[in-house]
């Protein structure tokens, strides 16, 4: 404990040998974490910790709308599930063609779930993810089709 009769002097002098410690203590541990490249891969502002969390949100983007899509097409008794349905585009947008309807509800219902799941993943710029996996899903889209989607009903059915 702190002898509360020790002269002035001696008390500023622990106070800064104290504070000296601890910023001696806090630089050591900044070097260990910096020589260490276990400890790299773990820091929540490094780029595998993103990359990571942006790769499971892909594969929960994909995984939800998959289970949204089978889900509407018992739902609204459609007669196909196509595997590649995330990414047509190609389809004619019409409140009379069911798999229309089936792409439209699976692709909103996605987009609400996910929303709320990366929210529960990354807890932190949620935006940023959803961005970025959308990005993502344009570019894949893009490539299943051999052809960059430009209806304007697809577009609008990412935007709302």
């Amino acid at each position: 404990m702190f002898n509360i009769t020790s002269h002035q002097g001696n008390a500023d002098q622990n106070y800064v040998q104290l504070h000296a410690t601890e910023i001696r203590l806090a630089i050591t541990n900044r070097k260990e974490n910096t020589v260490n490249s276990d400890l790299w891969f773990s820091l929540p502002g490094s780029p595998q910790v993103a990359l990571q969390s942006l790769l499971v949100c892909v594969i929960l983007f994909y995984t939800v709308y998959y289970l949204s899509l089978s889900t509407c097409c018992l739902a609204l008794r459609a007669c196909e599930l196509d595997i590649l349905a995330p990414f047509d585009f190609k389809t004619r947008p019409s409140w009379l063609n069911t798999n229309y309807k089936v792409l439209l509800v699976s692709t909103e219902v996605t987009y609400f779930v996910c929303g709320l799941l990366f929210a529960l993943i990354v807890e932190e710029w949620v935006w940023d993810y959803a961005i970025s996996v959308t990005i993502l899903h344009v570019i894949i889209t893009s490539a299943v089709m051999s052809e960059f989607p430009l209806t304007s009903h697809w577009w609008a059915a990412l935007g709302t």
